[in-house]
């Protein structure tokens, strides 16, 4: 469990009571703790699984804007901040703004990026004082440069996580560095591939779920080439996972509970009701217009900074309704953050714990 979730597992025990009485939902702290801010809508990538490149973003938030939004987080309490988009590095202020947000006190800072832009722009960012970053990448060369729209996309993204690593080995050795691959259907003959590159390059590996449900930047996709339909798939590709998690725990960030999950999610249910979203509660969003969103991209924002104080936003009653909404999945539901939710769901921990007990005295295998 990260440190910073391991800080408040106190709320792991409110969250519980209030599974079981809604009237604890009230007394849970709703201060979040992190943040994302899409710094542009824009994206220079042309990706079959979003739509958000298909549209001109106009009017988004400047400079000062964004550095008034990290000095308004900060005032509530947040320590972990996103730079997410679009494409972040779009945004020639970038390292600026990384480095305000360090100098304002943010205990970790990470940017999620595409790749195609990281490779001139790596040393910048590094020099800025990131702490972490989250690069796409859905498989080898050619996979990825179909998925992603653009020939020559994997070799671009491939020689920026190489000068990152480069980076990292000579002098930025607390750089956390994540490869992030959606679990799509071109992808799956691709698993063994990608985490024999993550033990190359020494990375984390995270896993997203698919999802063309409700988020707004996924909507009206042909998604019919990137589900997967078959059962049997998605039970080797689990199966799979769970293989490689044994062998290399370190460098798959979810737990074995947390792939079984995402096996349920694509086999039967993709909401999971019985697992509140605490979301809400740990996490706001803010996107390049200044909308402010209570953790969520499926519910319309609750305001925006260009007209209130993110303190007005935040602590107002109708923000605390939301995320109270959010906690019972009153809502289509969505799989963002979904292994922050299990960490913070107690019989998820009990049956992780179980998971890794019985690894530690199966075959000597170390418990993860």
């Amino acid at each position: 469990m990260s440190l910073w979730l391991l800080k408040e597992s106190y709320r792991v025990l409110l969250f519980e009571l209030a599974r079981h009485n809604k009237l604890f939902s009230s007394i849970i702290p709703y201060r979040p703790l992190t943040a994302t801010i899409l710094v542009t809508h824009n994206c220079n990538s042309r990706c079959n699984m979003c739509t958000m490149w298909k549209r001109k973003s106009y009017n988004e938030l400047t400079t000062e804007e964004i550095i008034g939004a990290l000095s308004q987080l900060r005032q509530i309490g947040v320590r972990r901040i996103g730079f997410s988009g679009g494409e972040a590095l779009l945004r020639e202020d970038l390292p600026y703004l990384i480095r305000k947000a360090r100098e304002l006190g943010f205990e970790h800072i990470r940017v999620l990026t595409n790749g195609l832009l990281l490779r001139k722009r790596a040393k910048e960012l590094l020099q800025s004082g990131l702490n972490g970053i989250s690069l796409s990448l859905d498989g080898p060369e050619e996979e990825h440069d179909n998925l992603r729209g653009i020939t020559g996309y994997y070799k671009k993204c491939y020689n920026g996580l190489e000068e990152l690593v480069r980076l990292r080995d000579y002098q930025y050795s607390d750089i956390d560095i994540t490869i992030v691959t959606t679990l799509m259907k071109p992808v799956l003959r691709h698993l063994s591939a990608m985490i024999d590159l993550c033990i190359k390059l020494r990375t984390t590996w995270f896993i997203n779920l698919f999802d063309t449900r409700q988020l707004f930047f996924f909507k009206d996709i042909d998604a019919q080439s990137l589900t997967i339909k078959e059962p049997s798939e998605i039970n080797e590709a689990i199966d799979e996972l769970h293989f490689f998690k044994k062998k290399y725990p370190k460098f798959i960030h979810q737990t074995h509970f947390a792939l079984e999950y995402a096996r349920i999610y694509y086999l039967k249910d993709a909401v999971r009701r019985d697992i509140p979203c605490t979301n809400g509660y740990l996490n706001v969003y803010i996107d390049a217009l200044g909308n402010v969103y209570s953790g969520c991209w499926v519910f319309p924002p609750l305001g925006n900074l260009r007209k209130k104080r993110l303190s007005e936003i935040v602590f107002s009653d109708e923000y605390k309704q939301r995320i109270r909404k959010m906690f019972r999945k009153e809502c289509p539901g969505c799989n963002c953050a979904y292994d922050a939710n299990l960490w913070c769901h107690l019989p998820s921990d009990i049956q992780n714990v179980v998971w890794s007990l019985r690894l530690k005295f199966e075959k000597g295998m170390p418990c993860s």
